[in-house]
């Protein structure tokens, strides 16, 4: 029998701290959390700017030396804890855990070249290493699984979720995931492909210039409705993983993929587009990814005068790679639990090629039901999300 999943619980780690409602206040600020390397890393990456995790963090991760696994216990504790699941729930053989990364812990990865380490450390550092260290330390009874989607990461482990609970693999999946790609190699490579920007981050805008790297991590609990421990947030009402062969780091121009991907949701979510409340953006802030995204909203939604609000939440925190979807959904679910919308905070002047799409760049109250997501990885790897807040 098909079951209907909920979310019951968030927790989240990042540039605002953490916490969901340092994030949220964060979102309301009205300011960007990206700012200068601290003097650790300046001499080391070919950035100057990044989203980093606060100093008040570095105390509480419970293994240093695995930064993308401590960070991902952190958020995952916190939604676990607003879940009220005990112990015992996370050892049942019904909950399973998605742990998921968009390339493991590169840190760890690095420091294997030089000395000898154990096959323990050098495995942690593998794309599923941060998600069994966490799966180990809680317990987790059932499946573990560890996608990996490029920038679509998170949203996908929390699609892979969502398919298991409705197909009676589990009644509860704990979903995680985490990102900590300050390093030489990465911001080097990101820096090398041109979407870097040596400013604000400002997706949809007229003077974009890139993306800024962010590290963090998300979690939410989700569970079967009819068994489920928490209080449901939202209901998942549709998911989709779908794929874009234009390129590495393309989407297609006329935003025709991404259209029929987002009108494919729509249909298993039983939605029409009116009454779609909230979209949150990929908004990379990269000069062509942003114009095709506008595109394929004003595709979808049939012009300006029905488009649903929209916010960037990268212009808020910066890119967090792998965490970046599943930030975004905890990001939308508090934005319905408040009703409001948290503004895309550095939008100054709308690009004309994104013109027709209702970007919100100040904090407006709302009525919010029905939220979209969009995730878009490098590769082509698109992950959609659509939830109704159950008040």
């Amino acid at each position: 029998m098909h079951d209907s999943p909920v979310i019951t619980g968030c927790g989240v780690v990042g540039p605002a701290g953490l916490g969901t409602q340092r994030l949220w206040q964060a979102a309301q600020s009205g300011r960007s959390l990206i700012g200068p390397l601290p003097d650790s890393l300046r001499d080391r990456l070919p950035i100057r700017l990044a989203g980093v995790v606060p100093p008040d963090v570095e105390s509480k991760l419970c293994w240093p030396e695995f930064r993308v696994a401590s960070l991902m216990a952190l958020a995952a504790d916190e939604a676990i804890a607003a879940a009220g699941w005990d112990a015992a729930a996370c050892r049942d053989d019904q909950t399973a855990m998605c742990g998921a990364t968009s390339k493991g812990d590169p840190a760890v990865i690095l420091a294997t070249r030089s000395g000898r380490h154990s096959a323990e450390r050098f495995l942690a550092g593998w794309p599923n290493g941060p998600g069994r260290m966490l799966a180990n330390r809680l317990g987790i009874g059932g499946p573990l699984i560890c996608p990996v989607a490029a920038c679509a990461t998170g949203t996908h482990a929390l699609v892979r979720a969502a398919q298991m609970i409705r197909d009676g693999d589990a009644r509860r999946v704990l979903v995680v995931a985490g990102d900590a790609s300050l390093s030489p190699l990465l911001t080097a490579a990101f820096a090398n492909m041109g979407v870097l920007t040596d400013d604000a981050c400002r997706p949809f805008d007229a003077g974009r210039s890139g993306f800024a790297v962010a590290e963090g991590a998300a979690a939410v609990t989700l569970e079967s409705s009819r068994h489920a421990i928490g209080r449901a947030i939202v209901d998942v009402t549709g998911w989709l993983i779908g794929g874009d062969p234009t390129g590495l780091t393309a989407q297609d121009a006329t935003g025709g993929v991404l259209a029929e991907s987002i009108r494919i949701l729509l249909r298993r979510a039983r939605l029409d587009a009116v009454e779609v409340s909230l979209y949150s953006a990929h908004g990379t802030a990269t000069r062509l990814n942003d114009v095709a995204e506008a595109a394929a909203m004003r595709s979808v939604f049939a012009g300006a005068d029905s488009q649903p609000a929209a916010f960037a939440g990268k212009a808020i925190f910066g890119h967090l790679l792998g965490a970046a979807g599943l930030t975004e959904v905890v990001l939308s679910i508090l934005a319905a639990a408040h009703q409001s919308i948290p503004p895309t905070v550095t939008l100054r002047t709308l690009d004309p090629a994104c013109d027709g799409v209702r970007l919100v760049a100040r904090v407006e109250p709302a009525r919010i039901e029905n939220v979209l997501c969009v995730s878009l990885g490098f590769g082509g790897q698109i992950g959609l999300l659509a939830m109704r807040y159950t008040g």
